[in-house]
């Protein structure tokens, strides 16, 4: 069987195979939130580790943060806004604080600043991680005690999972977007459809999406059961991330 664009990005981070069949995977860029982020990083100080690789992380505060005006913080926001800020300096990790000009929602943040690459591997903790598949990223959210290896190690143990792909036609008609899309497939397969499975969104129909479109169908991989949701990289996205203030200067 021919290799897929997931099997040879997954191939090329694998460092090792244990007897039981997980891999040891290279993780190429860390998202660090508010929550796990903060609570990962205090974590692995107070047990005397050190961050293997701070230039692979990103902090970027979104869940705690309130939307009222900075003067009004809650006392959540102080709690886990001001400790990633903290902690992510401590370790010299970069930060993007609200005010930046960069901070956001971290997914769509890291997108459009270009930290999230083609053929690169993206963890966050947060379900939602699967978004970056939008560029031909393998990516997907894992839990606190996976943030603090990844930030201890630069790696995580995983089964590689089944492969899925979903081949879509045709034109949206006027009014229709990804959602839509996506709430249209889970209705007639199910919910549990992408268990153990990663799923690659294919077809024509994918290949005139925008890279937001695209983010849309992988971001919501998740409620089809999917830990990963992939769109293999393209023209589009090359163009897309061209301009970027994080995307590598030279010929895409």
């Amino acid at each position: 069987m021919a290799s897929t664009a997931f099997d040879k990005i997954w191939d090329s981070h694998v460092i090792l195979t244990s007897p039981e069949g997980l891999d040891l995977i290279h993780i190429d860029r860390s998202l660090l939130t508010d929550l796990s982020g903060t609570i990962s990083l205090e974590g692995l100080r107070a047990e005397g580790h050190t961050v293997r690789c701070p230039e692979l992380h990103v902090a970027i505060p979104d869940h705690a943060i309130s939307t009222g005006h900075a003067d009004t913080a809650t006392a959540l926001e102080t709690r886990f806004v001001a400790g990633l800020k903290k902690s992510a300096e401590d370790a010299g990790i970069m930060h993007w604080p609200r005010g930046s000009g960069k901070q956001g929602i971290v997914h769509v943040s890291a997108l459009e600043n270009a930290i999230s690459l083609p053929g690169s591997t993206i963890v966050c903790g947060d379900s939602h991680t699967s978004t970056h598949g939008a560029v031909g990223a393998l990516s997907w959210g894992i839990g606190t005690t996976e943030v603090k290896h990844v930030l201890a190690t630069q790696t995580l143990w995983l089964r590689k999972p089944r492969q899925a792909r979903i081949w879509l036609e045709g034109d949206l008609s006027p009014g229709v977007t990804a959602k839509d899309v996506v709430l249209w497939l889970i209705s007639i397969l199910g919910a549990d459809y992408g268990r153990e499975h990663a799923l690659e969104f294919a077809g024509p129909a994918v290949a005139a999406m925008s890279v937001e479109a695209r983010a849309t169908l992988c971001n919501l991989a998740v409620e089809m059961g999917a830990r990963f949701g992939f769109v293999a990289a393209d023209e589009t996205t090359f163009t897309y991330l061209k301009s970027r203030p994080y995307a590598p200067r030279g010929e895409m």
